[in-house]
């Protein structure tokens, strides 16, 4: 199974994560209950989520939770 982090460290290692945006549910005051992160935001790739720069809250993490 290919995770999240997988996906998230291919794109840094091949200095291609600038080039992307991940979409995904979020539980906050969304519109449409989504965010959409571009990915030359994120500072940190973990195994269990990422943490970013927000436009409108500074620092976020999102937690995978399965």
């Amino acid at each position: 199974m290919v995770t999240i982090r997988d996906v998230l460290n291919k794109l840094k290692w091949t200095n291609q994560i600038n080039n992307y945006i991940v979409v995904y549910v979020s539980r906050g005051g969304s519109p449409n209950n989504e965010e959409v992160v571009e990915l030359s935001r994120v500072i940190m790739i973990s195994k269990d989520g990422f943490t970013y720069i927000s436009n409108r809250v500074g620092r976020r993490t999102y937690r995978i939770t399965g």
